[in-house]
């Protein structure tokens, strides 16, 4: 029987314990490292409701001046980006805790071929406000086939003849 020996390497378990620690210490006082806590690009939740031929989307924008926040519209998508401009003077300004959002987010929302002319935006109390009209249906229209001269075009002898059959031994 053949065993196998490890050589015991304590720098191991220390490095194990600093990291057990970093992590506690990250829970109870929020500090991240410098490479978290660069900008990064959230997701923002919207809320889009439908009345009177228009929509009304929301989204909370608490923190962030009208001048940061910037609504556009192409090729049918309405995209809503902002960018706080706040200098940052280290990484953690004094904080203790930090869990308010930071930074910057950029949705792209679908809404079909309008006016752009139309959509309006407003902040207030910290929601942002789109209003939009809707895309006008996009139902099949059924286009009726009127007869020529009143009769069918199998009446008429204007229709094509059936194709013959043709054998491989003809």
């Amino acid at each position: 029987m053949t065993m196998l020996t490890t050589r015991w390497n304590p720098f191991a378990e220390l490095a194990a314990m600093e990291r057990d620690v970093d992590r506690a210490f990250s829970r109870a006082f929020g500090t991240r490292s410098a490479a978290a806590s660069e900008p990064t690009y959230l997701r923002l939740p919207v809320n889009i409701e439908e009345a009177d031929g228009r929509y009304l989307i929301t989204a909370p924008v608490a923190g962030f001046k009208p001048a940061e926040i910037e609504v556009t519209f192409a090729e049918g998508t309405l995209t809503i980006s902002a960018k706080h401009s706040e200098e940052k003077k280290d990484d953690r300004n004094g904080y203790v805790r930090r869990e308010v959002l930071s930074g910057s987010f950029y949705r792209q929302i679908p809404v079909g071929d309008i006016d752009p002319s139309s959509i309006t935006a407003k902040v207030e109390n910290g929601v942002l406000s789109v209003s939009l009209p809707t895309p006008a249906s996009k139902q099949p229209v059924k286009i009726a086939i009127e007869p020529v001269s009143g009769r069918s075009a199998l009446e008429s002898g204007s229709a094509e003849q059936p194709a013959r059959s043709v054998g491989l031994n003809s």
